[in-house]
């Protein structure tokens, strides 16, 4: 990967080879609740664990990423203009709509990354993105597509680095600050500490819904007192597949 800046600042990669990466067989979902530093409240949500067939013979290292799409049921006839108000709040109902699906990227932004030092050749279980309860996914099913991607061992370590980092929360048990280097050159000047990685990757998708019902405590529901089309990645058009 080759860039130049506006101001004439150039970039390049080092090469990344792109290693096939097995189809995901299945996924299954399994509730998950755990608490907080609040007693009164609690994290909950939907894991997916995905299944497949590691290739014998050769290393292999994954990174998962995922994609979902939601109902949700919003109160455009509560709308209320923004700006001061003078008195009581009076709500202007707007025409449309109550009824939307929407469409979000990374529902699980969390790094999620394995390889096959243990298991080469096996049947390998792995968790690959936990669907948090926010309030809105969950009104009814929840349709979680998941991409398995392939990585190169060199990409595989700069996200293990950035995992590790990520982890410190101020705990004695958290692992050394350390310097994140990817694989990025300032060719204007090499001195300079590029901070990224250029990856490439072989994909496979596999999709599947998760019924509302397998969440054993709900979330309080959020309420949009607006048009459902306000929402980032609302439609309301049905997905052609929801029924």
């Amino acid at each position: 990967m080759n860039i130049r800046t506006a101001n004439g600042v150039e970039y390049a990669s080092l090469p990344e080879t792109i290693q096939a990466v097995p189809p995901i067989d299945s996924i299954f979902f399994q509730y998950k609740k755990q608490p907080t530093k609040d007693p009164l409240d609690f994290v909950s949500g939907v894991e997916v664990f995905g299944v497949w067939q590691d290739p014998p013979d050769e290393d292999n290292y994954y990174i998962w990423r995922n994609t979902g799409v939601f109902f949700v049921k919003t109160f455009p006839e509560r709308f209320i203009p923004p700006g001061p108000q003078f008195g009581p709040a009076v709500p202007v109902p707007k025409d449309c709509c109550d009824e939307c699906w929407v469409s979000e990227k990374d529902a699980d932004y969390s790094i999620l990354i394995d390889n096959d030092n243990i298991g080469n050749g096996e049947i390998k279980t792995q968790l690959v993105a936990f669907i948090e309860d926010d309030g809105a996914r969950y009104i009814d099913k929840y349709k979680v597509t998941i991409n398995q991607l392939s990585l190169s061992k060199e990409a595989y370590q700069f996200f293990t680095v950035l995992k590790n980092q990520k982890s410190i929360d101020g705990d004695i048990f958290d692992p050394p600050p350390a310097t994140i280097r990817g694989n990025i050159l300032n060719l204007t000047n090499l001195e300079s500490n590029v901070i990224g990685y250029f990856y490439a990757s072989d994909g496979r998708q596999i999709s599947g819904f998760i019924d509302r019902t397998i969440l054993e405590d709900n979330q309080r529901m959020k309420e949009t007192n607006d048009d459902c089309r306000v929402l980032n990645g609302a439609t309301t058009v049905e997905p052609v597949d929801w029924n």
